[in-house]
C-alpha cells in the first residue's frame, strides 16, 4: 500500500509500497540519534532530512536503490556535548547517490567544524575539533 506522509520521526525499517515524505525526516525521533530505513525506494523531492548527532554518534536514511538527494534539504542538530568523530554515513543507498544536499544548516556553535562529503552511495557527516595549526618552514 503507497502512503503520502508530512513526516516521519522514527527508527527501524518501513515496509510495505512506496513512501512518499513532503515534510521532515527525523531518524530515531526529536532528541534520539537512530536509523531509519525504507523498504522500497521512498519519494524524498523537497524533504527536509533532520540529522542528530550525539557523542559521535548520528542518525542514519537508509534507501534501497539508487537516490538524487539534490532536492532535500539537510538539517544537522547537536545534542549534548561536541564530541569529535569521523566521516559516519548520514544518507546511505543500495545504488548510486547523485547530486548534493540543496541546502545544508548546521549548529550555530561550531557549525563550520562540521563537513558532509558524498561518496559514490553516502552521503557522510564528520567533525573535527578546532585546533592550532602551525606550518614551520
Amino acid at each position: 500500500q503507497d502512503v503520502t506522509v508530512a513526516g516521519i520521526a522514527a527508527s527501524g525499517m518501513i515496509r510495505g509500497g512506496i513512501v512518499t515524505v513532503t515534510g521532515e525526516i527525523s531518524p530515531g525521533g526529536s532528541n534520539c540519534v537512530g536509523t531509519v530505513a525504507f523498504g522500497m525506494p521512498p519519494v524524498l523531492t523537497g524533504a527536509r532530512i533532520l540529522i542528530e548527532t550525539e557523542d559521535g554518534a548520528v542518525d542514519k536514511v537508509v534507501v534501497p536503490g539508487d537516490a538524487d538527494i539534490s532536492t532535500l534539504n539537510l538539517e544537522i542538530v547537536q545534542l549534548g556535548d561536541i564530541v569529535a568523530f569521523k566521516p559516519s554515513a548520514i544518507f546511505a543507498c543500495g545504488g548510486e547517490l547523485t547530486g548534493e544536499f540543496a541546502f545544508v544548516t548546521k549548529p550555530v556553535t561550531k557549525g563550520k567544524n562540521y563537513k558532509v562529503e558524498y561518496a559514490d552511495s553516502a552521503a557522510t557527516l564528520s567533525y573535527a575539533k578546532p585546533g592550532l595549526l602551525l606550518l614551520v618552514r
